[in-house]
């Protein structure tokens, strides 16, 4: 029987097709049906990435000789797209400050989301019986990698917890999942591998002219943020321990003005999610949705 609020909402979740678990008290709910929910570009401004932002947009994702693909629970997902230059970063950021329970902070967090990355379609003329040409279809390559991230500014520190999958590297297939391991904001170089983070997440090759098909993956990431550490995350059937996964304070990087206290920031909490192009083509990365919930004790 349901019979509570996080049952209820849960519940309603599945029945729209939207696998998510949260914990006590939602922090935010974004289905993209039908505004972006706050989420808005953000580029890295900094030297070797391109001062230019990349697209975020609604889409329902437009498919090959018919309309549309639409969400894996809806009509519409937010899309990321990058610029078609090898190496180019593409951020979406949702502005939002700490959630608080009886004014104090909640020490636990939970994102959840339904994604799926490809490669920009091309050779395609859309509506007709003309195929790609498959030399042009270079695949899952042309996907460097993507993350999910939070920027956190508590009342002393500021820092970056975040999960990547390195997909590929220039020629080399990488499948598997990273962390951030320093307390400032980090470039797809930072990471480090999880323990045990190899993952090969299903991608349908275009074997068959078809450019490219969506395969909707669900993802998990929990934090202590009263701790600043990384519990446990989770896509699809892997569940990876991250608590030897640590994410050392930000105090020693006060060197770096990303991470000193700023008054006019504090209690910023901003998740993001990126993608990175690993070719000279645009890279896709598209939300169904994404929950954030919080547990009010340990």
């Amino acid at each position: 029987m349901v019979d509570t609020i996080r049952d209820s909402v849960t519940a309603d979740l599945a029945a729209r097709g939207m696998p998510y678990q949260p914990l006590d008290q939602l922090v935010t709910l974004d289905t993209f049906e039908s505004h972006r929910s706050g989420w808005y570009g953000h580029h890295i401004d900094r030297p070797g990435y391109d001062i230019s932002w990349g697209v975020i947009c609604r889409s329902s994702m437009v498919a090959h000789r018919w309309g549309s693909y639409g969400a894996q629970s809806g009509h519409y997902s937010l899309k990321l797209a990058t610029r078609p230059a090898t190496g180019d970063l593409t951020r979406a950021i949702k502005r939002m400050t700490t959630p608080y329970h009886g004014g104090e902070p909640y020490p636990q967090l939970r994102l959840e989301t339904v994604f799926t990355f490809h490669e920009e379609p091309r050779g395609t003329v859309a509506d007709t019986e003309v195929g790609p040409e498959r030399a042009e279809l270079t695949g899952e390559s042309t996907v460097r990698g993507f993350t999910v991230e939070f920027d956190i500014h508590d009342r002393e520190y500021r820092f970056w917890p975040g999960i990547r999958y390195a997909n590929w590297r220039d020629d080399e297939r990488q499948a598997r999942w990273q962390y951030n391991p320093e307390g400032i904001d980090p470039t797809m170089a930072r990471f480090e591998d999880v323990p045990g983070g190899q993952q090969d997440l299903c991608w349908n090759s275009p074997n068959d002219s078809v450019p490219w098909k969506p395969n909707w993956h669900y993802l998990r990431l929990d934090l202590d943020i009263a701790d600043r550490t990384y519990l446990e995350f989770q896509c699809n059937d892997t569940v990876l321990d991250l608590s030897d996964c640590r994410l050392e304070p930000a105090d020693p990087y006060h060197d770096d003005e990303r991470t000193t206290p700023w008054p006019d920031i504090d209690t910023l909490f901003n998740p993001i999610v990126s993608v990175q192009t690993n070719a000279d083509t645009r890279a896709f990365l598209f939300l169904d949705s994404l929950v954030i919930s919080a547990r009010e004790e340990r």
